[in-house]
Formats: C-alpha cells, structure tokens, sequence
C-alpha cells in the first residue's frame, strides 16, 4: 500500500514523527514543558553563579597587577624625560605657551615629545610613551583613561616663568583600594 501524503522523515522541520513521539520531546508532544524550562534555566543561573564567584578574586588580582605595571611603566617614563630634560613633565603650558596636558596623549610632554617652539617638534623628538595607559581597576572605562591622580612637584620644578604651570612628578590611582601603590 501506498502512504498517503507522508514521507518519511519529513514531519516537523525534517524530523520523523515517529521519533518525536518516542521522547525526543516532552510529555505534550508539542516541545519541552514549563517545569523542564525552568529547571533547566535555574542550572544554568546556579553554573554561572558559582563560576562568577570563583573567577572574581582572579580577575581583581589580574587588575591589579596591571595597574601595578602601568604605574611602573608611567613612573619610569617620568624618571627618563627627567633625566634628559632636567625637569618634569609640566601640566598646563610649556615654555613656548603650548598646551600640555598630562593626561592627554594627544598634548603630554610623555606621549608626543617636547615642542620645540610654538606648536612645533623637533626634527628628532623622543617619545617616552606610546600613550597614556589606563587603570584597569576603576570600573567605567570613560573613567579609566583620566584614572590618575597626578602628584605636583614643588614650585621650584615647576615653570617660572608661568607659576600657574605645574610639574607632574609622581601618578597615583584615583581607585581608593590602590592609592598606596
């Protein structure tokens, strides 16, 4: 005999009906019921729970040795323009009047080097940083970049002739748990 418009293997989206109906699906026969749904969702919530509480502690130490580096790293850059310039890094206007600004890599004496006149570089400039690193530990990124609390010299390092410009000689984080680093 012939079957009547049926295939095999062409019942719910290819799937045989005859297997659906041996429990591939739940007791209705039409998918998985409430109770299996929200047993399985609250496995689910309870892995991630765990897994979140074990990953926590290592992610905040990973944060934390970062911010370490990046402050070695910022630290040693100020160290070094020191030791060519004779001087810190300033946070205002340089002695030409163009703008510095510590935290900025587009205007940080660190990032771009040290101007050579208005607005202009020396032919050969040394860059001390790539750019000005972030603090991992502060939570919103948009805080991350301006993350550091600058540390001033004292007005002997700073700029004479503008004593409104002052010298950075030391960064800290802004992050209350790191301020000691």
């Amino acid at each position: 005999m012939r079957e009547t418009g049926r295939r095999a293997g062409c019942g719910l989206f290819g799937l045989d009906p005859d297997r659906l109906r041996m429990g591939l699906v739940g007791a209705s026969g039409a998918g998985f019921s409430l109770v299996e749904l929200l047993i399985a969702l609250v496995i689910i919530v309870a892995i991630v729970l765990v897994a979140s509480g074990v990953f926590q502690p290592l992610l905040a130490e990973q944060q934390k040795e970062v911010l370490k580096a990046n402050l070695r790293l910022i630290r040693q850059a100020l160290l070094d323009f020191y030791n060519d310039h004779g001087r810190y890094p300033y946070e205002g206007q340089d002695d030409f009047g163009n703008v510095v600004t510590f935290l900025d890599s587009q205007t940080s004496e660190l990032v771009q080097g040290v101007h050579s006149g208005k607005g202009q570089y020396p032919t050969r400039q040394r860059r001390y940083l790539l750019s000005i690193p972030v603090d991992p530990t502060l939570a919103e990124e948009t805080s991350r970049a301006a993350g550091w609390k600058l540390v001033f010299g004292d007005t002997s390092l700073s700029n004479k002739a503008l004593p409104q410009v002052r010298a950075v000689v030391n960064v800290k984080s802004l992050n209350p748990d790191y301020q000691d680093l």
